[in-house]
């Protein structure tokens, strides 16, 4: 897919951006001027790149010795302290490039502009990948210096990630005292001056430059147009870094949250255990129900012992005798141990000494931990209207009760 790309010049007022829409091979798709907000809806599945207007940045250079990136942006703000006039706590020192001469390459702007811009893109819905100095943009010419004339505006560009913004009116002085402070075997040998639009009186002041021989050109682009077709794969700053990168915009949202996320994990981590207790639990209960129902199977079948699921070998063995004591009085003792069964393993503190069935109906011998167990007992096996249940006995004991009970159908 050809990814877009929505290159626009943040506005140093109140108007509109200037904007292009470049594909990825730089051909110009569309270029004009409009709101930040409608700029937004534009940018929609594309790549955004932010240039800030010129006199708000500074590009100079400085020598860091440290190459560590950390230890680089501690120290850079303190190697530039003599070339700045404001409190460097207060300016956003971003390094660029190392040159030959093993100076760093630095782009430095206000805190406070900079939150300015993060706001105003913020109140337009735009997020820009990267936001860079337009100076750091400027087309080059050779070995020489390029003026660019455009409106009320110039740029002088004085090499590849080097410029800065001028008064158009007072572009000759200015460019003039740049030469001045240049090392004379760092001064350009010619300079180019590309116009768009129409002359002005004032850009013939650039004929009086000492020692400079000046071509002119005219051109019909912007020069936002023209710094789109030329955009580096790689920008030689992005000032969205440090304090102002995705990264830390996204912790600084976080922060506020890191306690209800801790009491969160910590909540979650208590139902987690919660719930392994109970799994436990329930795992107990089920081995005991298991235990008591393998407790019925070897009363209910002397001589046998319960091994695996203890239900199927008592339906087994219920087939098996029902084989040999007729249809009829199997189908009596199933019924009447399937209900008693269903019932029995409900019960803790609860164990059966014997068991004897004739036909129609079944006696036990049980040991139980209290009389209140029994009345229970009989209420839950009488809770199904087909059967009936009359104890026979109750004897309390030190470690509980003795009881007999019967169980009949109802009618036999």
């Amino acid at each position: 897919m050809n990814q877009q790309t929505l290159l626009l010049r943040l506005p140093e007022g109140e108007g509109d951006a200037q904007f292009v829409l470049r594909d990825a091979a730089g051909a110009i798709r569309e270029a004009g001027q409009d709101s930040l907000a409608a700029l937004a809806e534009r940018a929609r599945g594309q790549a955004v790149v932010a240039l800030t207007p010129g006199p708000e940045v500074l590009l100079t250079r400085a020598r860091v010795p440290a190459r560590n990136p950390r230890a680089l942006a501690r120290a850079l703000p303190y190697a530039l302290e003599d070339q700045l006039a404001g409190d460097v706590d207060s300016l956003h020192c971003v390094p660029g490039a190392r040159l030959p001469d093993d100076n760093i390459s630095v782009a430095v702007v206000s805190r406070a502009q900079m939150d300015q811009w993060r706001e105003q893109l913020r109140e337009a819905g735009l997020d820009p990948r990267s936001l860079v100095p337009e100076t750091a943009l400027l087309p080059t010419h050779g070995e020489g210096w390029l003026l660019w004339l455009e409106h009320d505006s110039a740029w002088l560009s004085t090499g590849p990630g080097e410029g800065m913004a001028l008064d158009r009116d007072n572009a000759a002085l200015l460019v003039r005292l740049r030469l001045e402070e240049t090392d004379e075997e760092a001064r350009p040998g010619h300079l180019e001056v590309v116009r768009h639009g129409p002359a002005r009186d004032t850009d013939q002041g650039l004929e009086a430059l000492d020692g400079q021989t000046l071509k002119w050109r005219d051109s019909e682009a912007t020069l936002l147009e023209e710094i789109a077709q030329q955009l580096p794969a790689k920008l030689p700053f992005n000032l969205l870094t440090g304090p102002y990168s995705r990264r830390e915009q996204l912790g600084r949202l976080w922060r506020p949250w890191r306690a209800a996320a801790a009491v969160l994990a910590a909540w979650a981590l208590i139902q987690v255990a919660l719930v392994v207790v109970d799994i436990q639990r329930l795992e107990r209960e089920r081995a005991a129900l298991d235990a008591q129902m393998r407790e019925i199977y070897e009363t209910a079948v002397p001589g046998s012992r319960a091994g695996g699921d203890p239900r199927r070998q008592m339906e087994s063995a219920l087939a098996g005798r029902g084989r040999e004591a007729g249809a009829a009085g199997a189908g009596d003792l199933g019924e009447a141990l399937a209900h008693t069964a269903t019932v029995l393993t409900r019960l803790s503190g609860l164990s059966i000494q014997s068991l004897r069935y004739r036909p129609g109906q079944m006696e036990l011998d049980l040991q139980l931990d209290s009389l209140q167990s029994l009345d229970r007992l009989k209420q839950e096996l009488e809770a199904d209207a087909a059967w009936a249940v009359e104890i026979q006995s109750a004897s309390a004991r030190d470690d509980g009760v003795e009881s007999r009970i019967q169980i009949r159908r109802v009618g036999s």
